[in-house]
């Protein structure tokens, strides 16, 4: 009995919560987390709304997503400023660019020039510059004391495939972005995820009709055996064989389709999916140690080279770019004549 009135206080006391108004912030958070649950369904497949309660199951995972997504765009360093004086002597922003015209020439992309056409007047821009690292190992020369030694082994990093995306008027505008940016790649995840699935299903399916088509006619043509100079027992031994790996592939696709059979099932995958999006989408910290010449320096206080601290992107087990949040003056943007001269150049 001592243990059952507790008890009942708790659900009393749950259930009065419940009748409680809510505040205007819950309000705007519940219809914020409702519109993303929408435009998740735009995305993976509208006809889930035909799923009794797809709203009420969905609204867990989705407002994980958003939550989860806000706290990957806040955990994003400090912008970084991106300027001639800063790229000569920040090693930083000299380790992302090997020259200060090649610096000029990727934030004055095509995003960025759209967004200043419509915003002629402001301070600074604000973006996400996103690069692909290079790790090689090469031989090179080493000065050691008054000795230059030749043929060293040495780990070089370099950037490419630069990008600036999301250009914004402020950093919080940026981190919002960025932040919505985060929930679409884990929706987009999780869809093709699903959509990997359905392909292999399509091809199973596609391959065990082959098979099934190819056994028939084998066996038909083996009825006639009197009238083939082969004989029937060839036709009916791969007859056998094919239909044994029609099993295979009836196994096969049993098991690929296991979770995918109804709209109900597709919502459980898709809930399943977005259940734990720390494991499908995360930031890596990364730290080296880097010489002017973006050679790696191992360990110690080297007093010729940097510590680079960056964050790699990390898509499941898969690395992928790494991402600076990043503040310019417009005035460090190439002019319409430099960058046509440029490209006058490079033709």
């Amino acid at each position: 009995m001592s243990k059952v009135l507790p008890r009942l206080r708790h659900l009393l006391e749950e259930g009065l919560a419940g009748l409680r108004p809510k505040s205007a912030e819950q309000r705007r958070h519940e219809a914020d987390v409702h519109r993303a649950v929408e435009q998740v369904v735009d995305q993976v497949n509208p006809r889930l709304r035909a799923v009794s309660g797809y709203r009420r199951r969905l609204f867990p995972v989705v407002e994980k997503t958003l939550a989860y997504a806000g706290e990957l765009a806040a955990r994003a360093p400090e912008p970084l400023l991106f300027d001639r004086q800063r790229w000569a002597q920040d090693p930083r922003v000299n380790a992302l660019f090997g020259d200060l015209e090649g610096m000029r020439r990727v934030l004055t992309g095509p995003e960025v020039r759209r967004f200043l056409r419509d915003r002629p007047l402001g301070g600074d821009c604000y973006a996400v510059l996103a690069s692909a690292p290079d790790l090689r190992t090469q031989l090179g020369m080493e000065l050691a004391g008054e000795t230059i030694r030749r043929d060293v082994r040495q780990t070089t990093l370099s950037f490419a495939d630069h990008e600036v995306l999301l250009p914004s008027e402020s950093e919080q505008e940026l981190r919002r972005r960025l932040a919505a940016l985060a929930t679409e790649t884990l929706v987009g995840i999780a869809v093709e995820d699903i959509l990997l699935r359905e392909a292999r299903i399509t091809e199973l399916d596609d391959r065990l009709r082959i098979v099934r088509i190819k056994a028939r006619a084998l066996e038909a043509r083996s009825r006639g055996a009197a009238f083939d100079p082969a004989g029937g027992s060839a036709q009916l031994r791969e007859a056998a064989s094919l239909r044994a790996r029609a099993g295979e592939l009836e196994q096969e696709l049993a098991g690929a389709r296991a979770g995918l059979e109804g709209l109900e099932d597709y919502l459980d995958r898709l809930i399943e999916r977005l259940a734990r999006p720390e494991d499908r989408l995360s930031l890596k910290e990364v730290r080296l140690r880097l010489d002017r010449m973006n050679i790696v320096r191992a360990g110690g206080t080297d007093a010729d080279s940097n510590e680079i601290v960056f964050h790699r992107v990390q898509r499941g087990d898969a690395p992928a770019r790494v991402i600076h949040l990043i503040r310019f003056p417009r005035s460090e943007l190439l002019e319409d004549r430099e960058r046509l001269r440029g490209i006058e150049t490079y033709l």
